[in-house]
């Protein structure tokens, strides 16, 4: 039980950053996804049932924030949280490449999905703007992605020096 609260606080934490954005944080439209960038990468320390599980939290919560399109939030992060926690099972998952492509690609899949039920008017700018937050969830996924990996090796080194 203990493995999966840092996930739900970080999934929390993540929903209060996502709704007060600074602007600055904003790069040529493209805000970063906060929430998907959690899902992304706590989802590929765990088994796929329990990414798709954060992804639906992630999805509720996301929705809830912006108000509108919940249904497709949900939808798309649960697929994306357990296709996370299913790479993780494919690909060895210590190698840094894994995390930063992974959420590349997750992020530009999930978001494709979201743009599928919510068609918007001008494609070609919801693209660039979708690229661009790809790039910039897959360096936020690296940097929480390895925070998690020395949180699960700290955890680990305590309970072999509780046992000694």
């Amino acid at each position: 039980m203990r493995r999966y609260a840092l996930p739900l606080i970080m999934l929390i934490l993540a929903g209060a950053l996502q709704g007060y954005l600074p602007s600055w944080m904003v790069i040529r439209g493209a805000r970063p996804d906060f929430l998907m960038v959690v899902v992304i990468a706590t989802s590929l320390t765990l088994d796929p049932l329990s990414g798709g599980i954060l992804g639906f939290l992630g999805g509720i919560i996301h929705g809830s924030i912006v108000g509108e399109g919940v249904g497709s939030f949900i939808v798309s992060r649960t697929i994306i949280g357990f296709v996370a926690g299913s790479v993780t099972i494919r690909f060895f998952s210590d190698n840094p490449v894994v995390p930063v492509l992974a959420a590349g690609v997750l992020t530009f899949s999930g978001e494709a999905l979201f743009l599928l039920a919510n068609p918007v008017a001008d494609l070609g700018s919801s693209l660039n703007v979708l690229l661009i937050k790809s790039l910039y969830n897959s360096l936020l996924t690296l940097i929480i992605f390895w925070f998690l990996r020395w949180m699960e090796v700290r955890r680990k080194i305590k309970m072999a020096e509780a046992r000694l």
